[in-house]
């Protein structure tokens, strides 16, 4: 199964993702489960991570007790992981600031057969977009954030976003 999300947002400097959802394969439901970033323009893969390591235990600061954990994961993207966990690295150099992005979820195979379990199943993975307030630069105060605005609404148009059923940030 393969799910997709494209934010809306590009990814600046204090900006960050969080990808949330369920190990499909602590679940159940599938032999190998992935969560990738790529560049939109190049569709090139920019970081990922997979349930052979990096998922197991990463929702647990959010979830602390909860018996499900270990079924959950909650990876961030950021532009500098220095001092955060559970987190992938993505320099300037790999993604600019403005260029669009997608996150891609797959999980293959069931592992009760040969065929990829039915997506109708599974739950998709979903992107939480946040930001620290305290690196935003003086530019950004006095300006910039309206041309960001500007840029997002001509890459992602209303119509556009309606049709796909997705919530307008």
């Amino acid at each position: 199964a393969y799910f997709g999300n494209l934010p809306g947002f590009f990814f600046p400097s204090n900006g960050h993702f969080v990808a949330i959802g369920i190990n499909h394969v602590e679940a159940g439901y599938a032999r190998y489960s992935s969560v990738t970033l790529y560049d939109a323009a190049t569709f090139i893969a920019i970081g990922s991570f997979t349930n052979l390591k990096e998922m197991k235990g990463s929702a647990d600061r959010y979830l602390p007790n909860h018996p499900l954990k270990d079924q959950l994961y909650a990876i961030s993207f950021r532009r500098n992981c220095t001092n955060y966990n559970y987190c992938i690295n993505v320099p300037e150099t790999s993604l600019s600031l403005l260029s669009a992005m997608i996150f891609m979820e797959r999980a293959y195979v069931d592992p009760n057969g040969s065929k990829g379990t039915d997506p109708a199943i599974m739950l998709p993975f979903r992107i939480i977009y946040g930001e620290d307030r305290s690196l935003i630069p003086s530019l950004w105060k006095s300006g910039l954030k309206s041309v960001y605005g500007r840029l997002r609404d001509a890459l992602f148009p209303e119509e556009v976003i309606n049709f796909l059923g997705w919530p307008m940030a």
